[in-house]
């Protein structure tokens, strides 16, 4: 039985990407490339994944930290060449049209748009195919996740220079991400069996547009849960930011430099958290940050943070109804090869 092993890792992107208006319910069957918004699927698979995270991690203190993008770019390569219920599966969970072409064409469009470079940040995205020598990839795949999906494909030798091969796989996303992130291949995962490898791996590293003044950071008072207060370094800052708020939560964007990207943070009205993550919806986001407009100065106190996270998101998937991509009787990638895994 052969093996495909998806490895996906996001160190840091936190973007804004408009669409024009489209609703999550109408993007599974768009007519045209134009109907289908790119952001508004992801961010209706966002809340779906976070949601699905917080109860399979049944956390009490735990951050959540990850890039529905970074996720939804791994899983759109398989998505390419993947054929039956599995295809049917992924297009339903991510949000993916089931035409093909609408979707290629429009992710295209959306990531040389978010990839198309600054001066004021860095922004590395580091997808890649890599392939046992001689195992026969279709010529039509590989051009596709080339030039649609911003995919790199390289052979290498699982079979007889395991090692060598992860070593490889590793040095060239750490070369991508600025030595940042390291042993994406875990040792022992590549076997005799494997045949396909798939990395992705977002780097980015910007600054605030407005940068927050270091002498103004204090100890304050912060609220984890609804019963629990601590006390932490507050950075403070008073800008003309973009802001809405209604009666569930609050809304403000910080931009990076070139503002190009930027960072939205929701904050629940009240201090109860787990009922804010068990009924904020995303069209309750949508319509919080399209009434977004700038009143002047807005006071803003935020934790110093840091975040790592290392999870399991194939059993959130699975969970989620892709099934069929991580059974292999019955995942189905004809659309990579002739070769049944």
């Amino acid at each position: 039985m052969k093996t495909l092993l998806i490895f996906t890792l996001t160190l840091l992107c936190s973007g804004c990407l408009e669409d024009t208006a489209v609703t999550p319910i109408n993007t599974i069957n768009p007519d045209s490339v134009e109907y289908y918004g790119v952001a508004a699927a992801n961010n209706a698979f966002a809340f779906d994944m976070y949601s699905k995270l917080v109860q399979l991690e049944s956390r009490e203190k735990n951050n959540i930290l990850f890039s529905p993008y970074s996720v939804s770019a791994a899983m759109a390569i398989c998505y390419e060449g993947t054929e039956g219920t599995a295809k049917e599966q992924i297009s339903n969970v991510f949000y993916f049209p089931a035409n093909n072409t609408v979707f290629k064409v429009r992710l295209k469009e959306t990531n040389d748009k978010v990839y198309s470079g600054s001066d004021g940040y860095e922004l590395e995205n580091a997808n890649a195919i890599w392939v046992q020598e001689e195992y026969p990839v279709k010529e039509e795949y590989i051009f596709n996740v080339k030039n649609y999906y911003r995919s790199e494909v390289t052979n290498l030798d699982f079979v007889e220079k395991p090692d060598e091969s992860r070593d490889a796989i590793n040095e060239w996303v750490e070369d991508k991400t600025d030595r940042k992130i390291k042993d994406i291949v875990p040792k022992g995962s590549i076997t005799d069996d494997t045949r396909l490898i798939l990395t992705n791996a977002i780097y980015f590293n910007g600054k605030w547009e407005h940068e927050f003044d270091k002498k103004m950071t204090s100890k304050k008072t912060f609220y984890p849960t609804k019963r629990e207060e601590v006390s932490v370094d507050m950075m403070y800052i008073s800008s003309n930011f973009n802001y809405s708020e209604n009666l569930k939560a609050k809304i403000i964007e910080l931009p990076y430099k070139g503002n190009d990207l930027s960072m939205y943070i929701v904050l629940p009205k009240g201090n109860n958290i787990t009922e804010f993550e068990n009924n904020f919806t995303v069209n309750e986001y949508t319509e919080l940050k399209y009434n977004m407009e700038s009143l002047g100065d807005v006071e803003t106190s935020i934790p110093k943070f840091k975040f790592e996270t290392k999870t399991e998101l194939s059993d959130s998937l699975i969970e989620m109804g892709v099934a069929d991509a991580f059974d292999l009787k019955l995942a189905n990638f004809s659309g990579i090869s002739e070769i049944r895994y």
